[in-house]
């Protein structure tokens, strides 16, 4: 698997998932999201008022070709309070974004950051949990093929 570290706007990250962490209490009018909700038409405003998507750690929401970005799929996943948010927690999302990904096929995945961790640090963590989140023993299931491996996974430190 290729690992990067990329700065830049995460509406231009073609990939086949781009997961963007979303905190516990944030609306569609907070200032982290509002680009967002812009640059998709909406449809975050949409997903957090019907209450389709909670943004309680690990909840995670799938949108297929999303509107403004040249990502397939945008990932919306949970990242419970931000203040709570330190790179346990960045390691912690990493590997369910990883699970999320691998599960609807994608190989290559864009993991938007939205800590004040350190850059080479919290790809390091990312790295890590999304290699925790695809680690599959295959001890208890022999006969089983191999899932599809992932071609590259990209932290990004793009501007919000």
């Amino acid at each position: 698997m290729q690992i990067e570290f990329q700065s830049g706007n995460y509406s231009d990250a073609v990939c086949d998932m781009l997961a963007f962490p979303v905190f516990t209490g944030e609306t569609p009018q907070s200032r982290s999201l509002l680009l967002l909700d812009k640059t998709t038409r909406g449809i975050l405003s949409t997903l957090l008022s019907s209450g389709e998507f909670k943004a309680d750690l690990h909840h995670t929401c799938v949108i297929h070709r999303p509107a403004g970005l040249k990502a397939s799929r945008l990932l919306l996943v949970g990242a419970g309070l931000q203040p709570a948010f330190d790179l346990a927690a960045l390691r912690q999302i990493a590997g369910t974004v990883a699970r999320a990904a691998r599960s609807s096929g994608c190989r290559t995945v864009a993991l938007f950051r939205r800590s004040s961790h350190p850059p080479p640090e919290a790809a390091r963590v990312a790295t890590e949990g999304a290699l925790y989140g695809l680690y599959d023993s295959d001890l208890t299931r022999p006969g089983i093929k191999k899932k599809r491996r992932w071609k590259s996974l990209c932290c990004s430190a793009g501007r919000e």
